[in-house]
């Protein structure tokens, strides 16, 4: 038997919340999500089908349709279940299942756990690892009432950082397990954490990179409201930026030095580091000089 429009219409209006003025009485105004949702469903990449959905479901979540955005993390699911790669795999579960913590639904998301781990153990980048077990200990700890769980996980993916190449990766991963342990009001591990990613980047031997890894822990800091945390690495940066030998690559730290003092009050200080980052460009090969404008420029809008 055929469904009547007036029956759809009012599917489509308890599926989810409509935005002001989209109305449920026949009106005509169509509703963008739900358009995104029609288009979401029908990419083929199981990947993006699965984080478009994800994104959906939270914003009808915030909508307050709780009974839709679970309809649609349910979808998102068996999309990621198609994921052959074991990183998207793992990273597109870790999101669904921090999707359903914040609505609550923690059977569902503890469902994920197991899942997402077993995706991680698969993934050979050491660094990708670590992103994906911070994650999750995040969501454990924060939304599912999982301290100790959590605290293990956390605790694992600690034990991968060793495993990393990259020196400024090992920064990066440091720290993001800091703020996972923040998340989850580990004040302690939090500090020991962010103790530990400083001293990786001082013990960088190139300058660039050394200088990219304080930045980034500045940046993290901030996050965490610690500002003048953030100042004091971002000077100790500063000082080390004045010994990379390329007039490129110091540009280039100027002005990521400038934008995140910017961020910071810091103007005065942040204006000198772009009008160094700027007149260093006359000393750089021509065919260089306009991306190295574009960044500065980019910086200097906070970007």
């Amino acid at each position: 038997m055929p469904t009547s429009p007036r029956i759809l219409i009012v599917v489509a209006c308890s599926f989810l919340i409509l935005s002001a003025g989209a109305g449920c009485g026949g009106g005509r105004q169509a509703n963008p999500i739900l358009a995104r949702l029609n288009q979401a469903k029908q990419i083929a990449d199981a990947e993006l089908r699965a984080i478009e959905l994800s994104q959906i479901s939270s914003e009808m979540a915030a909508a307050g349709d709780m009974s839709g955005a679970a309809e649609v993390l349910s979808s998102a699911s068996s999309a990621a279940g198609e994921i052959s790669d074991a990183k998207g795999r793992a990273e597109a579960l870790n999101a669904i299942a921090l999707a359903y913590g914040k609505m609550e639904r923690k059977y569902e998301a503890r469902d994920l756990v197991d899942k997402i781990t077993s995706a991680a153990r698969e993934v050979e980048d050491a660094e990708a690892r670590v992103g994906i077990l911070a994650g999750l200990g995040r969501t454990q700890g924060a939304y599912l009432e999982e301290s100790d769980e959590a605290i293990d996980t956390l605790s694992n993916a600690e034990s991968e950082v060793d495993q990393i190449e990259r020196p400024v990766g090992r920064v990066e991963a440091l720290t993001t397990i800091a703020l996972a342990y923040f998340s989850i009001k580990q004040p302690d591990e939090t500090e020991r954490l962010l103790t530990a990613a400083t001293e990786s980047a001082r013990s960088i031997e190139d300058p660039r990179d050394q200088v990219n890894g304080l930045i980034y822990i500045a940046a993290r800091v901030k996050r965490l409201e610690q500002n003048e945390r953030a100042k004091e690495l971002l000077t100790e940066a500063r000082e080390k930026a004045g010994q990379i030998p390329e007039p490129l690559s110091r540009a280039y730290a100027y002005a990521d030095l400038g934008r995140e003092l910017q961020a910071l009050g810091d103007a005065a200080t942040a204006k000198q580091l772009f009008d160094d980052a700027h007149n260093l460009g006359d000393q750089v090969d021509s065919s260089m000089r306009p991306s190295l404008m574009d960044k500065i420029d980019a910086a200097r809008q906070g970007r």
